[in-house]
């Protein structure tokens, strides 16, 4: 039997439809916990929600808030945090509408718990006296600075440098002030204890529907494919590995062969790589699902080991047929024995492509191991049971609120490091 509760839902920006990786699961997570029990729901976005995407929303929830996070007022809040210690990302997220909006709920309503994604919006759940505190970190985002820092020159250097440092204190106070943290694979889990031994940590995989694939068998055609945010930096390099690097060797082969490549708000550089031969880019597509069906070899090249490829999950869910370096692979529930082919230099990575294109059997096998590692390792119905866990746990904090505090015009600060 679920007893019903009374939930505050905290997040980055809203999440319907749910495009991005990062909506993908916390559209899932709220979703799941809005069909079981009574939730409110606050966040911050720089775009306004469409009226139909805001419609959607409004019936499985008790209340919808979603407040304005103006980039200027961010990166104003961003200068002046280098002179007040803080780190970047809790002066950009900090919303002085969204603060007085919880304290308000918070003495109307009485709630049982509070879940809150991403380490940006744990400073928020201060403001709300539930007995449960639930922080998806999803990935540690501090060590995404130090990937940053090491690829960066000059100023950026020492400024994503310095942010990592911060970020990484916000994590370590946050996971103390959690009943639970979730995050995506044992590879993340492992980052969390290196930032705070004592974080009590669940991994939750991300929920993927594999009847959201199609069936079909794979398209004869000899047609690549890569999807995924091209303003993101970690996609947009790779990206331009595989062009530069893998692609001449490929198209050497299988003159015939093509390479798609979509993904919202694509940079420059990405756009003059798309006038290499055999290249189409598709910008800002309204339907992935479509591009990705079409594709009989989908590659993910990105290189460093942050978080889960959601775009991959995608992928194999569909069946395609999945080439992506170890970096990727490391972030799937099984990485030791992958549904996937796996490869990181770039005469291999052309090896391993050009073999799907060819073998119809070598790649319809991979394609049914993709969706049975999916039916394994993603059904929601398995994953969001440890969301329910979570939620519903009777633990209690491993330290007092009191480690950090709360002011009330300049934000959240974490303690001074002893």
């Amino acid at each position: 039997m679920i007893t019903l509760m009374k939930i505050l839902a905290l997040l980055p920006r809203f999440p319907y439809p749910p495009t991005r990786g990062d909506a993908v699961r916390s559209w899932s997570e709220i979703a799941h916990l809005a069909r079981r029990h009574a939730v409110w729901l606050a966040c911050v976005d720089e775009r306004t929600p469409a009226d139909d995407a805001i419609a959607a929303v409004r019936g499985m929830f008790r209340a919808v808030e979603v407040l304005p996070r103006s980039t200027w007022a961010g990166m104003r809040r961003g200068a002046a945090s280098l002179l007040r210690g803080r780190s970047l990302t809790e002066a950009f997220f900090h919303q002085p509408q969204l603060a007085a909006l919880l304290r308000c709920w918070n003495t109307e309503v009485r709630f049982d718990a509070v879940f809150a994604f991403s380490s940006a919006m744990a400073p928020y759940t201060r403001y709300v006296n539930a007995a449960r505190r639930v922080l998806d970190l999803s990935d540690v985002d501090s060590d995404k600075w130090a990937v940053y820092a090491d690829q960066a020159a000059g100023p950026l250097r020492w400024l994503y440098r310095r942010e990592h440092r911060l970020v990484r204190r916000l994590e370590r106070v946050a996971a103390a002030e959690h009943d639970v943290c979730l995050v995506v694979n044992q590879r993340e889990r492992a980052k969390l204890h290196k930032v705070n031994e004592n974080a009590e940590c669940r991994v939750l995989p991300v929920p993927i529907a594999s009847e959201s694939g199609t069936t079909d068998p794979l398209p004869k055609a000899p047609r690549v494919g890569f999807i995924g945010s091209l303003f993101y930096p970690p996609n947009a390099a790779a990206a331009a590995w595989f062009i530069r690097r893998v692609w001449p060797i490929v198209r050497a082969q299988r003159p015939d062969a093509e390479f798609v490549l979509a993904g919202a708000r694509p940079t420059r550089a990405v756009w003059r790589l798309s006038r290499t031969a055999g290249v189409r880019l598709i910008p800002n597509p309204h339907d992935a699902a479509e591009i990705l069906n079409s594709l009989r070899v989908f590659v993910d090249p990105v290189r460093e080991e942050l978080g889960v490829q959601v775009k991959l999950l995608h992928a194999l869910a569909a069946g395609r047929a999945c080439v992506a370096t170890s970096a990727a692979a490391g972030g799937l529930q099984s990485p030791d024995d992958p549904p996937c082919l796996v490869a990181d230099d770039a005469d291999t990575f052309a090896e391993r492509v050009v073999e799907l294109l060819t073998n119809d059997r070598a790649a319809a096998l991979l394609a049914r191991a993709a969706r049975t590692y999916v039916r394994v390792h993603h059904a929601p119905e398995r994953v969001l049971d440890v969301l329910d866990a979570c939620v519903a746990g009777d633990s209690r904090r491993a330290c007092p609120v009191q480690l950090a505090c709360l002011d009330a015009d300049r934000g959240w600060r974490a303690p001074a490091p002893a």
